[in-house]
Formats: C-alpha cells, sequence, structure tokens
C-alpha cells in the first residue's frame, strides 16, 4: 500500500509529467559497466556480463522507496509489452532483507525479474538516491540514464528500446 506521499507520487506519474523523452542521440553518455554479480529472487546467479549484446533496462529501486513504488506498475507494463528476447529487464533492489521484496512482488503479482545485489555496484550506477534508471544498448553504450520517478509505460518510451 502507499503512503500519502506516495499516492500523490502516483496520481502525477498517471498524468504523464513524468514520462521520460528520450532520444536516440544522447552521444554524451559512456559505455555500460558491466562488473556486477547479481541474484535473482530464486537464488540463481547472474553475471551482468552475460547480458551483453542484449539491450538492458536496470533500475535501481526499494520496496521502502514511496517514487520507486509509484513507477513499478509502469516498469511491470513495459515489461509485459516488450521483445524479451532481445531487452533484458534488470530491477536490483536495494531492499536488506530479500523477504520483503519477494511478498511485495507476489502481493502486487509483478513478474519483472527482480535482483539483490552480490557485489559492489559498478560507479557508473551509483548515485545517492533511488528510483535510477539505465538503458544500456546491445553495443554496450549507455543510452538513457534517469535518477528519480518516471512512467515509462509509453510507446515513445516502448519504441525507443526496440530501436536499440
Amino acid at each position: 500500500m502507499l503512503n500519502s506521499g506516495g499516492w500523490i507520487q502516483w496520481l502525477f506519474l498517471q498524468t504523464g509529467w513524468f514520462s521520460p523523452k528520450p532520444t536516440s542521440n544522447e552521444v554524451s553518455l559512456p559505455n555500460a559497466e558491466y562488473n556486477l554479480q547479481l541474484l535473482d529472487m530464486g537464488g540463481n546467479r547472474l553475471n551482468f556480463k552475460d547480458l551483453q549484446g542484449k539491450t538492458i533496462f536496470l533500475n535501481i529501486w526499494a520496496t521502502w522507496c514511496p517514487p520507486c513504488i509509484a513507477e513499478m506498475p509502469g516498469i511491470e507494463a513495459l515489461y509485459q509489452k516488450t521483445q524479451k528476447e532481445s531487452i533484458a529487464f534488470v530491477l536490483v533492489s536495494v531492499d536488506e532483507d530479500p523477504e520483503i521484496v519477494r511478498r511485495f512482488m507476489k502481493r502486487k503479482k509483478y513478474e519483472v525479474p527482480i535482483y539483490f545485489l552480490q557485489s559492489k555496484l559498478p560507479t557508473l550506477y551509483q548515485h545517492s538516491s533511488i528510483p535510477r534508471t539505465y538503458v544500456i544498448d546491445s553495443k554496450g553504450k549507455l543510452a538513457y540514464k534517469h535518477h528519480g520517478i518516471a512512467q515509462y509505460d509509453s510507446q515513445h518510451f516502448r519504441d525507443f528500446l526496440e530501436k536499440l
């Protein structure tokens, strides 16, 4: 359940004010960093390097973060509407207790893949706030980054991902 601040943020998301406007010419963004070890909710290890060659939607979030919770329905909808063979969704929870995340995902009936850190987060993805979202193209370039809340379930953003 969202607290009053979370509901307000969720309502703002529904207005479209927080829709990301990625462009295909964000040329100043650096190469992606792949030195990252993750663990999925089933206990399986993922070496982030194994995703090289795919477009990656990387989101860093937590269940205790109202903006993260508010943007999660849009991320789930985006996940359900995209080509999972060519786009890897990697949502990294920074919650201390994985069981809280499992219960949250089950209660919300979300299917988007959730991972937990098993190594230090590469410098490129470190920031003092969450949520944070990065899109890495299939050539290993950071194609998009956004710090803060956003509504990712838009045709414009889906087209952006599909073109990468």
